[in-house]
């Protein structure tokens, strides 16, 4: 993962995530996630926004919700939602959404279910933030469906 290139760690992580495992697997996968998680964090300037939903999802598909990285994903995607697609948007809400979010329950602001995170302005907001962006592109495009269709 440490040689991998932005592009080739969200595909890896996409791909990753689309796959079906079986136990004995569990264990390799992890390590390949956690590689790759690092590698994120470490070059996360250097993603593009509209690669940083797809790790968000993938993390969240794996069943991992990487504290570190998602606080920074959201720190990173926080001034930029406006720029972002409907989709990405949506795959943003969904992931906050999810129980293994510590997020999932506040409506938008921090509930610490277990989390290592320092709660700041952006991570208290980040999901409403999201939801508002949501909306107002759902208005401009006519979108009519809720959160992410996964």
């Amino acid at each position: 993962a440490d040689e991998m290139n932005p592009q080739e760690l969200t595909k890896t992580l996409w791909g990753l995530a689309g796959m079906k495992f079986e136990e004995k697997d569990e264990v390799m996968v992890d390590k390949a996630v956690t590689a790759a998680s690092q590698e994120c964090l470490k070059h996360l300037p250097f993603f593009s926004v509209w690669d940083l939903p797809r790790i968000a999802v993938s993390h969240v598909k794996l069943g991992i919700w990487n504290t570190n990285l998602m606080d920074a994903i959201a720190r990173r995607l926080s001034p930029d939602l406006q720029n972002l697609e409907y989709w990405s948007l949506a795959d943003l809400a969904w992931c906050w959404k999810q129980p293994i979010s510590p997020w999932s329950k506040s409506g938008g602001l921090a509930l610490k279910q277990g989390a290592e995170s320092n709660n700041d302005d952006i991570l208290e907001s980040f999901l409403s933030m999201v939801e508002g962006q949501l909306k107002k592109t759902q208005k401009k495009s006519g979108k009519t469906t809720n959160s992410a269709g996964r």
